[in-house]
């Protein structure tokens, strides 16, 4: 019951993750070009 209630947080921290991870590819790739 007590994760139900920190869905939104995780949604948040996975969504921020994920941003941080495109950021990094599109570096790198970028880098490579």
């Amino acid at each position: 019951m007590r994760h139900s209630r920190n869905i939104p947080v995780v949604i948040n921290s996975v969504t921020a993750d994920l941003q941080m991870f495109a950021m990094n590819c599109s570096f790198i790739f970028l880098l490579f070009l």
